[in-house]
């Protein structure tokens, strides 16, 4: 689904769909893969093809449910993160990144084989998502989120309104002093 952050693992998910499982995967994630697939298809010169990427898209919205706990909702919200992301629309994608983001402290844990490694990757793929930056790495400085974020979404998130640096420049020329 993204080159570099992985939200789910493909292997789980096409084991559970063969085995009609809804641990690795669900009608609300299938439903926002194929979104994000027509959104990404090379051919699209058609209305048809942005038409049924649309419907997937209207498809997840009706049938998810943000709090029910489960991994699957998670990764299908992260993932139409990516879609909304990519059709221009930052503000309504943000919200799906909450609420993957807020998911991961409730949800249902389990005792299959591979739930935990495919929870790691989930998270990690969807902190990497909230594209997080390290100021001064050099320092260990607490990791806060870049101004990126708030150009895409159009809003300060909560953790930048307390202690934001007067300017960004005097610390890159702190950098190119450094060894």
């Amino acid at each position: 689904v993204h080159p570099v952050h992985t939200l789910f693992s493909e292997g789980h998910f096409v084991n559970s769909f063969r085995h009609n499982s809804k641990l690795f995967c669900s009608p609300v994630l299938v439903n926002a893969i194929c979104a994000l697939a027509y959104h990404l298809h090379a051919n699209a010169d058609t209305d048809e093809i942005e038409l049924l990427g649309l419907s997937f898209s209207d498809a997840v919205r009706s049938e998810i449910e943000p709090d029910d706990g489960c991994l699957t909702t998670i990764q299908a919200l992260a993932v139409m993160f990516l879609v909304d992301c990519g059709r221009g629309r930052g503000l309504r994608a943000s919200s799906y990144l909450a609420l993957a983001s807020r998911g991961l402290s409730n949800i249902k844990m389990s005792q299959e084989d591979g739930f935990s490694e495919v929870l790691r990757d989930t998270t990690r793929g969807i902190r990497c998502l909230n594209v997080y930056v390290c100021l001064c790495p050099y320092r260990l400085r607490k990791l806060i989120r870049s101004r990126e974020w708030a150009q895409m979404t159009f809003q300060i998130p909560t953790s930048l309104k307390e202690d934001l640096p007067q300017s960004a420049d005097n610390m890159e020329d702190e950098l190119d002093d450094e060894l």
